[in-house]
């Protein structure tokens, strides 16, 4: 897992052309007002999708395990805490792995937060468990999706 400021973004693109995809569309200015969808920055591989939800209380949010992608995590527009956890085995699987998806959904309290608001990302690689949209009122979140097999 990586957290840290926006203007630390470059560190990624060491990482390879995916990584460069998606530190050049986070460069772009007013990610805020982007409409919501998905955008395919390298077909299959890389794509960032941009959408506004209603954050929900901690008691409320479900932990997501990938596989195959990593996540970059963005929160635009409001403050979101990023749900974490560092013990994957001390939480009940809530919904099979979905190869076509790259997810499972597990269920567990959550105890590690990592805050997100304007100007911060993370990156949870596959078998990091977290768990997104923890927080209040509408929340404008870009998150882009890297494959790292």
């Amino acid at each position: 897992m990586i957290h840290d400021r926006f203007s630390f973004l470059t560190r990624l693109e060491g990482l390879g052309p995916r990584w460069q995809a998606a530190t050049q569309f986070l460069a772009q200015p007013n990610l805020a007002d982007l409409p919501d969808g998905r955008t395919d920055l390298i077909l299959g591989e890389v794509w960032a999708v941009v959408m506004r939800r209603s954050g929900r209380e901690a008691n409320a949010a479900q932990f997501e395990v990938h596989r195959r992608f990593a996540d970059i995590q963005c929160c635009v527009v409001g403050r979101e805490q990023l749900g974490w956890s560092a013990a994957p085995d001390s939480l009940r699987i809530a919904q099979p792995f979905d190869a076509e998806k790259d997810v499972e959904m597990r269920h567990g309290p959550v105890t590690e937060f990592l805050p997100l608001s304007p100007g911060w990302f993370a990156v949870l690689f596959p078998g990091e468990p977290h768990a997104p949209l923890i927080g209040e009122g509408l929340l404008t979140k870009i998150v882009i999706k890297v494959l790292v097999e």
